[in-house]
């Protein structure tokens, strides 16, 4: 992962928190599906967890989870790596560990995408395994 200039990226995993709906106004937005994001927050110098919650239209709502204070260098490349079984997940960065974190939901693992926030970077050769 590497972020060239702006606030933030990150690589969301999909969760089996699904048919939540969010109420804006007398409008009920349709049923979301879950992610929990690992955000590289360049700007506050964070890894940052989030909930992203589709709201209505393209528009996500956000909710921190924790976040834990990390050096993230402008246009250097960090090695990212998660380790995630049912309902928990691992975080290592340039393969130190970060954070453990447990999602009462658990994860739905053939759902994986990238997050940015008002940044431009580049998310180099992702690659997954998948444990037996």
């Amino acid at each position: 992962v590497r972020i060239d200039v702006g606030r933030g990226v990150g690589v969301w995993f999909g969760t089996a928190r699904a048919g939540t709906t969010i109420r804006i106004g007398s409008v009920l937005s349709p049923p979301t599906d879950g992610r929990f994001c690992i955000h590289f927050n360049a700007e506050r110098q964070e890894i940052e967890f989030l909930h992203l919650i589709q709201a209505l239209g393209l528009s996500l709502s956000v909710e921190r989870i924790a976040a834990v204070p990390w050096p993230i260098t402008i246009g250097k490349p960090h090695l990212f790596r998660a380790l995630v079984r049912r309902e928990f997940i691992e975080v290592y960065i340039d393969d130190r560990y970060v954070h453990g974190q447990v999602i009462a939901e658990g994860f739905e693992p053939s759902r994986i995408g990238f997050f940015c926030e008002l940044a431009c970077g580049v998310f180099q050769q992702p690659t997954l395994w998948q444990m037996g």
